[in-house]
């Protein structure tokens, strides 16, 4: 199965739980938190050991690194939605992140890795990055560059492949 097969059968199971009725019910539910407005506690499951999983639904399958990280983000939200929704809801929407350059703040980290887990888990030991006064004046105030045409090769990619069962929107600071 080739790149867009799998995003494609991914997006169609997102369409399929954001086109629920419960799905809007429950949109309505966050909305009314988010306003101050709430009706009842919501529950909401989102720090899972995703490297504890021994699950072949969550195995990534894509070749395209970029598009990998597109499937990870589909096959994790739906994984989530099946077994553990709580108040989850999958909107009708997928948002694509958009292509930013980082200036950093100004110092980097130095770390050792010391033990290596398997997933996003590992251990570290980080050294101090502010020994005096003189590395307070390292740091400065990122900038975010937008590139807009990688953005939009990104968009009209995914707008290519499956745009047809979800409306692909542009998204904000990466999450993965």
């Amino acid at each position: 199965m080739n790149d867009r097969e799998i995003l494609r059968r991914l997006a169609a199971e997102w369409a399929d739980w954001a086109g629920r009725d419960a799905a809007e019910q429950r949109l309505e539910r966050w909305r009314d938190l988010n306003d101050l407005r709430p009706s009842r506690p919501l529950l909401w499951i989102n720090e899972i050991p995703w490297n504890e999983f021994d699950d072949d639904f969550l195995q990534v399958r894509c070749a395209d690194p970029f598009l990998r990280g597109i499937e990870l983000v589909m096959r994790r939200t739906l994984y989530s939605r099946r077994h553990f929704p709580g108040d989850m809801a999958i909107e009708p929407e997928f948002y694509v992140d958009l292509a930013l350059e980082d200036s950093g703040f100004g110092l980097d980290i130095r770390e050792e890795a010391l033990v290596q887990g398997a997933g996003d888990i590992s251990s570290h030991h980080y050294e101090p990055v502010i020994r005096t006064l003189r590395d307070v004046e390292k740091i400065q105030l990122p900038r975010l560059t937008l590139d807009r045409a990688a953005t939009e090769r990104r968009l009209e990619l995914m707008n290519g492949i499956c745009g047809d069962l979800v409306r692909i929107v542009p998204g904000g600071v990466p999450t993965i």
